[in-house]
Order: structure tokens, then C-alpha cells, then sequence
């Protein structure tokens, strides 16, 4: 008896003795290919392991000033990481063109949403989309919407004018009934349109989902976690009501 609890209390630190020089050439090799890589990043706060730089960005009250401080502190391009997902800020108009518009080939892709897929992954079915876009939204077309923008642009002097108070709500309604206009040839009416209504709901849906922070988008495995539930309950009302949105554009003025 005596033997086999000599054996026990020493087989548990020969083992860890043991697997020492495992774990350090481990953690060498996660090292040096981090550091490599971080190499071939652009300048940033420097991250935590595991967590990243959330500790650095959880106590932002807006992004933008936030944002903006870390261009004026690293420069116009900035990478910081939250909990391995990888952040790359593009402070300056002229690299945004460089980068979004002139490589767009390999740029264009989007990062996955697990809270709410607005964004399409680039591929075949994105492609077909924007050439369908651009047929409607090129420069000569636009062209064309120029007199639906200036008669709502008057529109709008006119309510802001007459109650300046209500900047906020006359500005939803211009920009609203002017992409109905020129989207579904939908005129819609002063004050109180269903359409409207409906897609104005669907943007508070939108913000009340996405706003806030999800660990899952940082953590998808949690996706798999029951208590996933929580955000698919915060994401219900967007689900259920986007779909009406989305007809009701389309019929409500029939």
C-alpha cells in the first residue's frame, strides 16, 4: 500500500517534468510565429494573449473618437486584435481608395456575422449582385436621380423652415422617401407612411440587435452553448419583422 502512494505522489511531478520541454517548444513556435506575423502587421496597440486589445477599447464611449485617436497615435493604418479577431482601421481617404477601391480584388471580402448576416461573403453570388447594382448605380445613371434628389432636398428646407425643431424626424422621412422613390417608384406621403414606418422599424431592429457587443462574433463556438439563446432572443425581433419589411415595401402603395 505504502508503495503504490509513493508511486502515485511521484508519477504526477515525473510526468509534468516530463512534458516541459514539450510545452516549450510549443509556446517557442506559437511565439515565433506570432511575432512574424505581427511583423507583417500594421502598428497598433500592443495585445494581451488570449484577450487582445479589448481592455484597450472596452471603455470607448464612441467608436469614431476612438478610432480617431488610435490613427493620431499609430497612424493611418492600425491593426488591433479582440479576442483573435483580427481589426484593421483605415484612417485616411486616400489609402481607403488604395486599398478598397483600386485592390478591391483583395479586399472585397466581408467578415461573417454569426448575430445577423447583412453582409454577403465574396464569391459568384456577391459578383452577380454587383453587377446588378452597378446597372441601376453607376455614375451616368445616377445622373438621373438628380431631380428626385433636389425636389426632396427642397422638401426638406421646407420643413426645417417651418419647424426646426424636428431636424431629426424631417431628415429620417426626406432620406426614406427618396430611396422609396427611386428604389420602388413609391411616393410616399407627409407624415405617418406605412412604408416608411416599417422600414424605419426595421433599422431600430437592426441597431437594438447589433448594438452592444456579442461575444459570439468574437467567440463562434458559443453559437453551439444554449445560453446562444439569449442573442437569438435579441435578434428575434429583426428576423420577424424584416420580412414584412421587405413585402411591404412592395405593396403597400399597389
Amino acid at each position: 500500500m505504502g508503495l503504490s502512494v509513493l508511486f502515485a505522489s511521484l508519477i504526477c511531478p515525473l510526468a509534468l517534468f516530463a512534458s516541459l520541454p514539450i510545452l516549450f517548444v510549443i509556446w517557442s513556435f506559437v511565439r515565433g510565429r506570432n511575432r512574424t506575423r505581427r511583423q507583417r502587421l500594421p502598428p497598433g496597440p500592443k495585445p494581451l494573449p488570449i484577450v487582445g486589445n479589448i481592455f484597450d477599447l472596452m471603455h470607448m464611449e464612441n467608436q469614431w473618437t476612438c478610432f480617431k485617436d488610435l490613427c493620431t497615435r499609430y497612424g493611418d493604418l492600425v491593426y488591433f486584435n479582440i479576442l483573435g479577431q483580427d481589426v484593421v482601421i483605415i484612417g485616411n481617404h486616400r489609402l481607403v481608395n488604395e486599398l478598397l477601391e483600386k485592390r478591391s480584388a483583395n479586399t472585397s471580402d466581408r467578415p461573417h456575422s454569426y448575430v445577423l448576416p447583412l453582409t454577403m461573403r465574396y464569391g459568384q453570388w456577391w459578383r452577380n449582385h454587383r453587377r446588378a447594382f452597378w446597372q441601376i448605380l453607376h455614375p451616368k445613371v445616377v445622373q438621373g436621380y438628380r431631380e428626385i434628389q433636389q425636389g426632396y432636398t427642397r422638401r426638406f428646407l421646407h420643413k426645417l423652415i417651418e419647424t426646426p425643431n424636428h431636424m431629426k424626424e424631417h431628415s429620417r422621412y426626406v432620406f426614406g422617401a427618396a430611396m422609396l422613390k427611386i428604389l420602388y417608384n413609391i411616393h410616399a406621403k407627409d407624415g405617418g407612411d406605412e412604408a416608411l414606418a416599417r422600414i424605419d422599424k426595421a433599422v431600430t431592429c437592426t441597431a437594438d440587435t447589433l448594438t452592444g457587443g456579442h461575444p459570439i462574433q468574437f467567440l463562434p463556438w458559443l453559437r453551439h452553448v444554449p445560453v446562444h439563446g439569449i442573442y437569438r432572443t435579441k435578434a428575434a425581433p429583426f428576423h420577424a419583422h424584416y420580412p414584412s419589411c421587405s413585402q411591404g415595401s412592395r405593396t403597400t402603395h399597389t
